[in-house]
């Protein structure tokens, strides 16, 4: 168990940010054996034949590490929207004593031979590390990050209307089932292993959701905001619980279709992918939503755009 002690200020502080490098970093562990299910996985089996070759480097120093991933390959930035860019030149940055205090935490003497460049070369063998990831990005998930990116953004509208009307305690509290809020200000993360806890001090939480992940981590620094990695549930999961206060309203289908749309003003067609539907199928179903006062659609050259009323954005809130 991993216990996060927040004071005022820390709560004060919290805020989310979105990085394309770590979901790219937690979706390429599934290429240790020993990790075959979840969402990475599944992933991973998607993006598989399309790997180039240029991403061995990258590859190896993750599926090697068998005590999790050195803190250097994380951007140190607080931005809440980072570009993958941005992120490899900060990984650039790091000193060579920073990189060889985490390949001897993280990695056994009998490591492989990127490892082992890293540790007798440091920072100057980086570059060789950067490139192979920045090519992995430009094959495997830049293709899918303009989805990726607004599934992570409703993520966040979610959280922050919790935030909204509930208060910030709330919104952790429900930010993910293996969490847990205290009325001492300490946030608990259900984990394995002894229990460790961690002070803020007025530094801040910052959140990050990931599409990859199964389970919450949290990399704390004492000279920057505490990370909360933590898992993202899909839309289509996330409407699938029968607790769902739209589903008895609406119809499974529709409440579905409705959470779709509050991703981000879409076509038709856009829906119909989102939703794994024909674009013929999702017409009654946004013909119903506009005819409640729900979605607003207006044409956007020869198509339409659906986009949430204000009713159906209080719709949401009110069942988030």
């Amino acid at each position: 168990m991993i216990e996060l002690a927040l004071d005022v200020h820390d709560l004060a502080r919290t805020s989310f940010s979105i990085s394309p490098l770590e979901q790219l970093l937690t979706g390429s562990l599934a290429v240790d054996s020993r990790r075959r299910t979840g969402p990475k996985a599944r992933w991973w089996r998607g993006i598989r034949s399309r790997v180039p070759h240029r991403a061995a480097p990258f590859l190896d120093l993750l599926a090697d590490s068998p005590r999790g991933l050195p803190d250097f390959l994380l951007a140190d930035s607080t931005a809440y929207l980072r570009t993958f860019a941005d992120e490899l030149d900060s990984v650039l940055t790091a000193t060579d004593e920073r990189i060889r205090a985490e390949l001897d935490h993280c990695y056994d003497r009998t490591a492989p031979p990127v490892v082992q460049r890293l540790r007798e070369e440091g920072a100057s063998a980086l570059r060789p590390v950067v490139n192979a990831a920045a090519a992995l990005y430009r094959a495997c998930l830049a293709p899918e990050w303009h989805e990726i990116r607004r599934t992570l953004d409703a993520e966040v509208r979610c959280h922050a209307q919790a935030v909204v009307t509930d208060g910030p305690a709330a919104m952790l509290e429900r930010l993910h089932p293996r969490l847990d809020w205290r009325d001492t200000g300490t946030l608990t993360v259900d984990r394995p292993g002894p229990p460790v806890r961690h002070r803020l001090a007025g530094r801040g939480l910052q959140l990050h959701p990931n599409l990859f992940l199964d389970k919450c981590a949290v990399l704390h620094q004492h000279d920057r905001p505490t990370a909360l990695l933590h898992p993202v549930l899909l839309p289509s999961r996330r409407t699938a619980d029968d607790s769902d206060g739209l589903r008895p309203l609406l119809g499974p289908a529709r409440a579905r279709t409705l959470r779709a749309i509050a991703q981000g003003p879409c076509t038709t067609t856009e829906l119909a992918a989102t939703l794994g539907i024909a674009p013929p199928s999702a017409s009654p179903h946004t013909n119903a939503l506009r005819a409640a006062g729900l979605i607003a659609t207006t044409r956007q050259g020869r198509g339409v755009q659906h986009a949430l009323t204000p009713l159906g954005r209080a719709l949401l809130a009110a069942n988030p």
